[in-house]
């Protein structure tokens, strides 16, 4: 019996050391481990501030939310695709030029909290309005925002039993391990990083890299494998009549006994627990036999 085993080698090393054998205790805080665990529990000293901020790219407050906007949105649809690219989004998709539609509602904005009310003309209200009107079309067909919309929900429909059912989860979990905790290292690191001396180009690029990088772990465990083609013909459904699709295809293939994706490892923990619980009472009383000659 392995813990036998270990008892009696416990039992000799103990007789050894009762000779006189004695353990050195001065060796134990030159041992690594030890002086790795002093040095995280150990208190660092201040060290001088010092922040060499770049602000030569800095932005104006409504270009820098734009900017965020777009690279959440377009970092998260190419990581939803794993790359897989066709055709890309566009680069007119909420880019800078689109900040002239919003000059006429800031000078709105402007009289408004400086309380200059009677100055706002009719005309100068109605310029506002169809630059605002004219800004939300255009974001919505440069950016195609249907097309990752349809692609999720027509594979889903094509592939209930990933979408749904979640078949095969653990095996897409343990294929993609690697790139799933590369990403999830990577959302750790960025959401834990100092941003004291962060400039605003390099924040937007983090909100890219996370959105990135969170799309990517959410579309290697659901199994979507379509490549993105921004300029594709999409269905002209609405999108209600397309998900009352999906969920007649996955009910059509519903399983007759429903179980956890997860169920797997949870019997195979269950049968270790038996297992190491078994070997603990046979070896516990073979000690005690042991212990009784």
């Amino acid at each position: 019996m392995k813990f036998s085993l270990i008892a009696a080698t416990v039992a000799t090393a103990s007789a050894h050391h009762h000779r006189g054998h004695h353990y050195k205790h001065s060796a134990l805080p030159k041992h690594p481990i030890y002086m790795y665990v002093k040095d995280l529990m150990t208190a660092k000293a201040d060290a001088p501030f010092h922040c060499d901020y770049d602000a030569s790219q800095d932005m104006e407050q409504w270009e820098y939310m734009l900017n965020i906007k777009r690279s959440v949105y377009v970092n998260g649809v190419r990581g939803f695709y794993q790359d897989r690219v066709v055709n890309d989004i566009s680069e007119k998709c909420m880019s800078n030029d689109i900040m002239s539609k919003f000059d006429g509602i800031k000078a709105l904005h402007h009289k408004i909290i400086s309380g200059d009310f009677f100055a706002i003309s009719i005309d100068e209200h109605k310029s506002a309005i169809n630059d605002m009107i004219e800004a939300f079309w255009s974001t919505i067909e440069d950016c195609r925002f249907v097309v990752p919309v349809q692609d999720m929900i027509t594979w889903c429909q094509n592939n209930t039993d990933k979408c749904v059912h979640k078949k095969d989860l653990l095996a897409r979990l343990y294929e993609n391990a690697v790139e799933i905790f590369e990403a999830f290292f990577d959302i750790y690191h960025i959401a834990t990083r100092d941003t004291m001396c962060e400039n605003n180009i390099t924040t937007v690029e983090n909100w890219g890299k996370f959105s990135y990088d969170a799309a990517q772990i959410y579309s290697k465990q659901l199994g979507f494998d379509v490549p993105l083609d921004s300029q594709k013909e999409v269905s002209h459904e609405s999108i209600k009549e397309q998900i009352n699709h999906v969920i007649d295809a996955a009910a059509a293939t519903w399983p007759a006994h429903p179980s956890c994706p997860f169920r797997p490892v949870y019997e195979t923990l269950m049968t270790m627990r038996s297992y190491i619980k078994d070997e603990i009472h046979d070896d516990y009383f073979s000690i005690k036999k042991f212990a009784g000659k």
